[in-house]
């Protein structure tokens, strides 16, 4: 399991851009497949379209996914690599 301390990306708003994310990453049994923890004490607007956006942008495909975006933000995703 990897666990990544990571801060919002750039062009969000003001106070999204200060927020700390943690990230989890853990490969499973079947090959190339993962599973994905975000975990931030706030949600900002646009958030789960930037980290849906990024895992196509690293080639990745969302299998399944459960999301809570009320007062904090939470992803679980489950995948795998897009085979071309």
């Amino acid at each position: 399991m990897m666990i990544i301390e990571t801060a919002g990306p750039a062009g969000w708003t003001a106070g999204c851009n200060a927020m700390q994310m943690q990230v989890t990453v853990e490969t499973l049994g079947v090959q190339g497949s993962f599973l994905v923890n975000v975990f931030s004490d706030k949600s900002c607007p646009g958030l789960l379209v930037s980290v849906l956006e990024a895992f196509d942008e690293l080639g990745l495909s969302v299998l399944q996914a459960t999301a809570s975006c009320a007062d904090s933000f939470r992803l679980e995703a489950v995948g795998g690599e897009v085979r071309n």
